[in-house]
């Protein structure tokens, strides 16, 4: 079973593996693709952030923050990120489904 929960420091590595292959591409997120892997990992999980893992059985294979998408009236609204292990894109991992612990 998938859980998804809040990420903790000890996450920090396996987050890494899975943004910084993302962020070196220069496709997605406005950050320099030649920065090092600890200014991705400091933008994922800032304090400005809620930062979320899908695990299985102890792996995990997801991860997903959100922010408010401005201060004030507009913190209804999110902006949120969102990237899957390479081994697990095409999974579903992406899909409501899952047990939110």
């Amino acid at each position: 079973m998938i859980t998804v929960r809040r990420a903790e420091p000890r996450d920090a590595a396996e987050i890494t593996a899975i943004i910084v292959p993302t962020i070196r591409e220069g496709a997605a997120y406005a950050l320099d693709p030649s920065v090092s892997a600890i200014d991705p990992l400091a933008y994922w999980m800032s304090t400005d952030k809620k930062t979320f893992v899908a695990e299985e059985d102890g792996v995990i294979l997801a991860t997903y923050y959100r922010r408010p998408n401005q201060a004030g009236g507009g913190r209804h609204v999110c902006n949120c990120g969102y990237r899957t292990r390479a081994d697990a894109d095409g999974r579903g991992v992406a899909q409501p489904r899952f047990v939110y612990t």
